[in-house]
């Protein structure tokens, strides 16, 4: 075994892998936010009405470390001129903040657990439904959460920032080419990168659309919440499924740009 052999640039190597965690964070994070608390916390098989409210379950560690991670990856991120890590660094600024910024807390429902806690080897404390948005959690005279009223704006604004450029992203920063950076240059982009550029401006767009549907509702259902469209969206988490599908189609995104979809990547140059 040849311990000496010669790598690709370890540079290229590490840029591409970031990508790739960047995209497999994102696509991860519904997943394993929802998923873990179907499975492990009190409502089981439940659906929360967002994401960002898994931050006050049990996987309230996932979602903040998940989104300080990308934040993390972001800013270490370099692209090809100083605009392109100008929007990284903001889009990492964004990120982080989402993550200690929390929402407004729903009201929940009745859980699964049986709060009976007789026998047991552990106590149980519930806040009441009705209490106001800005409150303090404490446990055993630590500050375990502080959620006050101007969090939800931060929260809210950043997030929908962040959606706004990830889309910019896909859309006009993974599709330039070789003359972007050099515009005398005679190389033209491969038939692969021509088929990547559309499946970025396809998940960019779907960002967009998205993120678009949701404030339409959002108005609509502030001035009209009583009609059958607005119930059944709000009854089947509209909002959980807006940030799935966005996230989603950032996660993918970078899985392409760092090569991680094979079918995708430019073919291998012969040489004779």
């Amino acid at each position: 075994m040849n311990l000496h052999h010669h790598r690709v640039n370890p540079a290229v190597i590490s840029y591409r892998n970031m990508r790739r965690w960047v995209g497999w964070l994102a696509i991860l994070l519904p997943v394993l936010t929802a998923g873990g608390y179907m499975v492990f916390g009190a409502h089981r098989f439940l659906l929360l009405d967002s994401i960002s409210e898994y931050y006050y379950t049990m996987m309230r560690d996932v979602f903040v470390g998940t989104l300080c991670m990308v934040g993390l990856f972001l800013i270490g991120y370099r692209g090809y001129d100083d605009w392109e890590d100008f929007v990284f660094n903001l889009a990492a600024v964004l990120a982080i903040l989402i993550a200690f910024f929390s929402m407004d807390p729903e009201p929940g429902r009745p859980c699964d657990i049986n709060f009976d806690t007789s026998g047991a080897c552990y106590d149980t404390v519930q806040l009441c439904n009705d209490c106001s948005p800005s409150f303090a959690l404490l446990f055993q005279h630590k500050l375990t959460i502080l959620h006050l009223v101007f969090y939800h704006y931060i929260h809210f604004t950043c997030a929908g920032l962040l959606f706004i450029i990830l889309g910019y992203v896909s859309c006009c920063l993974f599709t330039r080419t070789a003359r972007h950076r050099d515009p005398g240059t005679t190389e033209m982009p491969t038939p692969e990168k021509l088929r990547r550029n559309i499946i970025y401006r396809t998940l960019g767009i779907i960002i967009w659309v998205s993120i678009s549907f949701y404030g339409v509702y959002s108005i609509i259902n502030g001035k009209w919440p009583e009609l059958g469209f607005c119930r059944w969206l709000t009854a089947h988490h509209v909002l959980f499924f807006v940030e799935w599908i966005s996230l989603w189609s950032f996660g993918f995104s970078w899985l392409i740009k760092g090569e991680g979809v094979w079918f995708l990547n430019d073919a291998p140059v012969r040489v004779s």
